[in-house]
C-alpha cells in the first residue's frame, strides 16, 4: 500500500470515527444532566485537591522549625538541671522561658495550619462520595444509552482497530507530521486538488506544484495547510 493510499484510508477511518463519536456523545437530556453533574463535581474535587496540596506545602518547613525549637528547649531544660548550682538560677530560668516561648511561637502557625488542612480534608472527603455517586449515576444511564446504540459501538471498535493497523503500517518518519495534522487540522490529512485549488484550504497552488502532482515521486503537501495533496 502506497503512503498516499494509506493516508486516504486513514482519513476515511478518522472521518467515520468522528461521525460515530458525535452520535455517541449526543446524549439525551437525562444523560446530559448526569454527565454535567459528574463533570461539575469532578471540577470541584480537582480544585479541592489542588487547594489541599497547596495548603500542605509549607507544613514540612513549619514542622522542622517547631522540631528545632523543641529540641533546643529540651536541651536547655536538661542543661538547667545539670548546671543549676553553677550559674544563677534566675538567669537559667529566664533562658528556659525564652526557649519555651520560642517553642510556643513555632507551634502556633503549625497548629493553625493543621486546622486549615483538616478543614480542607473535610471538604474533600465530603465531595468525593458525591462524585462517586454522580459517576455511578452517569455510568448506569450511559450503559443503557450505549446498549441502544450497540451497532455504532461495534463499528467504533472496528474502526479503532483499523486505525491502529493503519498507524502500525505507516512509515515511522511520516508519523510525527501526521500527528500534527490530526491535531491542527481536525484530522484532515489529505486534500483533493481540482483546477489547481487545494481542497483543504482553498488556496491556489503554484503551477510547478500542480505539475509535480501529475507524476508524483512521493507525497506532496500543500504549502499553506500542509495537507497531503492528490489530483481529482
Amino acid at each position: 500500500m502506497s503512503s498516499l493510499v494509506l493516508l486516504k484510508d486513514l482519513q476515511t477511518t478518522l472521518d467515520l470515527l468522528r461521525t460515530i463519536e458525535r452520535d455517541l456523545t449526543a446524549f439525551p437530556p437525562d444523560l446530559a444532566k448526569a454527565d454535567a453533574d459528574a463533570k461539575a463535581l469532578q471540577t470541584q474535587v480537582d480544585k479541592a485537591r489542588a487547594t489541599l496540596s497547596a495548603t500542605e506545602k509549607p507544613r514540612p518547613q513549619l514542622q522542622a522549625a517547631y522540631d528545632e525549637a523543641k529540641k533546643i528547649e529540651v536541651s536547655t531544660r536538661a542543661h538547667l538541671k545539670e548546671s543549676q548550682h553553677q550559674m544563677p538560677y534566675a538567669m537559667a530560668l529566664k533562658e528556659l522561658g525564652e526557649k519555651e516561648r520560642a517553642v510556643s511561637a513555632a507551634a502556633k502557625p503549625l497548629k493553625d495550619l493543621d486546622a486549615v488542612i483538616a478543614a480542607r480534608k473535610a471538604e474533600l472527603e465530603a465531595l468525593e462520595p458525591k462524585l462517586d455517586a454522580a459517576k455511578a449515576a452517569f455510568d448506569s444511564l450511559h450503559a443503557i444509552f450505549l446498549s441502544e446504540h450497540e451497532n455504532q459501538v461495534i463499528v467504533r471498535g472496528q474502526l479503532e482497530a483499523k486505525r491502529g493497523e493503519l498507524w502500525t503500517a505507516m512509515d515511522a518518519d511520516l508519523k510525527p507530521r501526521v500527528e500534527r495534522l490530526v491535531s491542527q487540522r481536525q484530522g484532515k490529512l489529505v486534500a483533493e486538488v481540482a483546477q489547481g485549488i487545494c481542497g483543504g484550504c482553498h488556496t491556489k497552488l503554484r503551477g510547478p506544484l500542480v505539475t509535480q502532482l501529475r507524476n508524483p515521486a512521493g507525497l506532496i503537501a500543500c504549502e499553506t495547510c500542509q495537507r497531503y495533496l492528490y489530483l481529482a
